[in-house]
């Protein structure tokens, strides 16, 4: 919401509007405006944090995967190592890819 408002301008980018000339309609209006946001933001934020958790557990189970690869290596153990990457393989055959157009 932008406008002039007895001599007052609101905006949605930060302003430097001086609050004890707002109207108290003014200033109902500028914490509707506030709140909508800071809801909207904690949703944004909501969501970033559970996909950044989700990249979290694909880096960790990756970092598992390779390094029992590589234990299986340093003691070189085959059948070890073709099971590690059967596996490897397995997993990356469950994880949906994105099509090539």
């Amino acid at each position: 919401m932008s406008g002039a408002m007895s001599g007052s301008t609101i905006t949605r980018l930060p302003t430097l509007c001086n609050p004890d000339k707002l109207s108290v309609k003014e200033l109902r209006e500028q914490y509707k405006r506030l709140e909508g946001d800071a809801i909207e933001q904690g949703l944004q934020l909501s969501d970033v944090c559970a996909k950044l958790h989700e990249m979290n557990v694909l880096a960790h189970n990756l970092s598992a995967s390779i390094y029992a690869l590589i234990d299986s290596f340093d003691a070189n153990d085959r059948p070890a190592i073709a099971l590690q990457l059967r596996q490897m393989s397995d997993r990356r055959k469950s994880y949906k890819k994105p099509e090539v157009h």
